[in-house]
């Protein structure tokens, strides 16, 4: 899930600093998965626990999508469209010529 991602962005859209929680989304996104494909919503006539899971997780993904602009809403956000654009000048780290 990791590599699809990464490879289904922008080559400049993620910085090394978003590796962690790039990784906590791709680990909260498969483990919904596996919560949707239990043993149903109901278990030996209770709720299944894993409905509760299957929630928690399903929020981390939308609250971490937002963070890491994956989601339409972030990508098309005014606020952040100037922050996605390429800064033209010299960086503050890059040597004066």
């Amino acid at each position: 899930m990791f590599t699809a991602i990464v490879a289904g962005c922008d080559a400049n859209h993620f910085r090394q600093t978003d590796l962690p929680l790039l990784s906590r989304y791709c680990e909260a996104a498969i483990l919904a998965e596996q919560a949707a494909l239990g043993n149903g919503a109901v278990l030996d006539g209770k709720p299944s626990p894993w409905i509760v899971i299957q929630e928690k997780c399903v929020r981390a993904m939308v609250s971490l999508s937002m963070r890491l602009r994956l989601s339409p809403q972030s990508r098309i956000d005014p606020k952040t469209l100037g922050r996605q654009q390429p800064y033209p000048g010299r960086k503050p780290w890059e040597p004066v010529e």
